[in-house]
């Protein structure tokens, strides 16, 4: 199954894309599309084009932050007007949680723009939730 990685306002992109596609190769997952966007409107249209063609969108970005261009505000705006969507918190250690997002059968997973952090939440959190969406 192939998978979009989109980097938000992201300053570790060559880490942080290391640990995904180490995680998601494991469970036979292949990276399609990387997109590097730091415009909220350039980010939303890379998500829209994404999910598309992609069953699931990585985000890496700055989680978080209170300013009015921040990931979690974009996301909220997308998809306000979505019922399906279900976001469930993502655990982190030491930077702020991420989400795993799913509508359907897609999945939209939101990672902090830190690697270890990366690690962590994808191996605690994320396998056994995907595999079961994927499976549906």
């Amino acid at each position: 199954m192939k998978y979009d990685i989109i980097f938000y306002k992201s300053g570790k992109t060559g880490l942080c894309e290391k640990q995904i596609k180490k995680f998601f190769g494991a469970i036979g997952f292949a990276p399609d599309m990387f997109l590097c966007t730091v415009a909220p409107q350039e980010f939303a249209d890379a998500l829209v084009a994404s999910l598309q063609t992609a069953y699931l969108a990585v985000i890496v970005g700055p989680l978080g932050t209170q300013m009015p261009d921040c990931l979690e505000d974009i996301l909220s705006n997308m998809l306000a007007n979505t019922q399906q969507a279900k976001p469930k918190k993502l655990k982190a250690k030491f930077c702020p949680d991420g989400y795993i997002i799913t509508c359907g059968s897609q999945i939209i997973l939101t990672l902090p723009d830190e690697p270890r952090e990366i690690e962590f939440m994808l191996t605690q959190f994320v396998a056994d939730e995907i595999l079961s969406i994927i499976k549906l």
